[in-house]
This record gives structure tokens, C-alpha cells and sequence, in this order.
């Protein structure tokens, strides 16, 4: 059996993931939000830029879900019921 040490450093890491990958999201969601605002860039393209923004924005909601679930897996220690000796 896994002790609370070992949890608390899984949910640390667990944790920081998220939080690495949620900023590569909101980097990029702001990258193509720039790039509408390059002169010359409009009509369909902007557009297109918008939906790839709502479309990366959208991610964090799922990020948010996995990370729900990872937590969670971790305090029931679901990953290591099978192995446990």
C-alpha cells in the first residue's frame, strides 16, 4: 500500500501537469488571438483564427476533467489495486 507521501508527491505532480499544459494552452489561444490582429488578416480567416481559439480554449475544460480523474485515482489508489503484493 502506497503511503500518503507517495500520494501527495502524485498529486503534486499530477498538479503541476496540468498547470504546464493549461499555459501552453492559454500561450497559444493568445498566439492566434494576435494573429488576428495583423493588418491584412480578415474575413474568413479571421474567423477561422476565432474557432481554433475557442477550439484551444476548449481543451482546458477537458484538462480540467482529466485532472479531476487523475486526483481522484489517487486518493482511491485505483492504479495500484492490482498490483499490490
Amino acid at each position: 500500500m502506497r503511503n500518503d507521501i507517495e500520494k501527495a508527491r502524485e498529486r503534486r505532480q499530477a498538479i503541476l501537469s496540468a498547470i504546464v499544459c493549461g499555459a501552453i494552452l492559454l500561450v497559444l489561444a493568445a498566439g492566434l488571438l494576435w494573429l488576428r490582429t495583423i493588418p491584412g488578416v480578415s474575413g474568413w480567416l479571421s474567423g477561422l483564427l476565432l474557432i481554433l481559439v475557442i477550439f484551444d480554449l476548449a481543451q482546458l475544460v477537458s484538462l480540467g476533467r482529466a485532472l479531476w480523474e487523475r486526483l481522484r485515482e489517487i486518493e482511491k489508489g485505483e492504479l495500484y489495486d492490482s498490483v499490490d503484493d
